[in-house]
């Protein structure tokens, strides 16, 4: 049997305040096997077998961080990782980078999470934030940023368990699906 766990999601840090990945419609984020890196997980609470953290910088996205579970670590931009081991436990390296990621869509991300809405399965909702803020980049630069924390809060005030199990007709494997995906559509 398969345990599941909430995941780590990815880190932003957006004028100082720490913000965490709720939803993601886009593409061009980074991904470890455009290095040919081969991730693996060694803990249920990270089945990609890796985590990043961003910085948005003079609105330009930067990834600064990359922890990481490789066999075989490779350089990165002629960057060498080094043991992670001190830092989370979670992970085998740390790559220090300072990449521009040519991101184009839009991002969710939430801070100050409302403990008692935490789900133990996949990535985190985003009403389950008090703070969260959209932010749409064309090729890594922010072009707009909303805050949609009133409205994560109208939805907790509607539905406070939206998203938490499955609703019919969903199947529970569905749910399981929905829940380690980020994808949100920006309409909604």
């Amino acid at each position: 049997m398969v345990f599941m766990t909430g995941q780590i999601a990815d880190s932003f840090l957006v004028d100082g305040d720490e913000y965490r990945l709720v939803g993601i419609s886009g593409e061009g984020l980074f991904d470890p096997q455009e290095y040919k890196l081969q991730p693996y997980s060694r803990c249920t609470a990270c089945w990609r077998g890796f985590s990043l953290e961003y910085d948005i910088r003079d609105g330009t996205l930067v990834l600064t961080k990359l922890y990481i579970n490789l066999k075989e670590p490779k350089t990165i931009q002629g960057i060498q990782p080094v043991s992670a081991q001190d830092d989370f436990g979670f992970f085998d390296y740390v790559y220090h980078l300072d990449i521009e990621i040519p991101f184009t869509g839009t991002i969710l991300l939430g801070k100050d999470m409302i403990p008692e809405m935490y789900v133990h399965m996949g990535f985190q909702r985003a009403i389950a934030f008090r703070t969260v803020y959209e932010f749409e980049f064309n090729d890594g630069k922010v072009t707009k940023k909303r805050d949609l924390s009133e409205k994560m809060k109208q939805r907790r005030e509607t539905d406070p368990t939206e998203g938490a199990a499955p609703k019919k007709p969903q199947s529970t494997k569905e749910w399981i699906a929905d829940t380690f995906s980020l994808e949100y559509d920006p309409k909604e």
